[in-house]
């Protein structure tokens, strides 16, 4: 089984928990400053990930464009007035190797793949934005996560399945942990 498969299929529970935790902080936005402060878990959880990962996605993959949406996340919360958190604390998995850090990836572009649905719930409660971050290139987004699955799929065809899928459970219940 591929292992953009086997992760989809096993870790649907923590994906599922995470996601939940963020409709749930959802239902609760009915003012920009409670839209700043969503974003602000967004912020905190991208940069994180992007920071971890770099180390060793960048030297051994460097053609290839992961995600850095929080440029995006801070332009939202500077144009709300809001300032940028420098750290908010949480408990994030180490992230230790080359597999860890695609895993990380797949946790964070696999869920960006929700924003457009999460954008459309906040225009719902009648904020009006700014969507830099929600509304980014949805497009190119679903492109990005087809190519980064199959070379999931090429890199650690042969790794530890069960490794993996802790690794990305882990990642699932730090994000979720943010939005508790």
């Amino acid at each position: 089984m591929q292992t953009s498969l086997f992760l989809k299929s096993d870790t649907l529970k923590a994906h599922q928990a995470t996601e939940k935790l963020v409709i749930k902080h959802i239902k609760e936005i009915d003012t920009d400053k409670k839209y700043g402060e969503f974003l602000k878990k967004f912020y905190v959880f991208h940069t994180k990930v992007e920071e971890a990962t770099a180390e060793y996605l960048n030297t051994l993959i460097p053609q290839y464009q992961f995600d850095a949406s929080s440029v995006d996340i801070k332009a939202d919360l500077d144009i709300l007035g809001i300032p940028t958190p420098e750290q908010m604390e949480f408990n994030f998995p180490s992230i230790d190797n080359y597999a860890d850090a695609l895993i990380a990836q797949y946790v964070l572009m696999g869920s960006s793949l929700g924003r457009p649905y999460i954008a459309k719930m906040i225009q719902d409660r009648g904020i009006e934005g700014p969507f830099n971050f929600l509304k980014s290139n949805t497009e190119e987004s679903s492109n990005r996560w087809t190519k980064f699955k199959e070379l999931l799929d090429e890199e650690l065809g042969e790794k530890d399945k069960e490794q993996l899928k802790n690794k990305a459970n882990e990642v699932f219940n730090a994000m979720g942990n943010l939005f508790a």
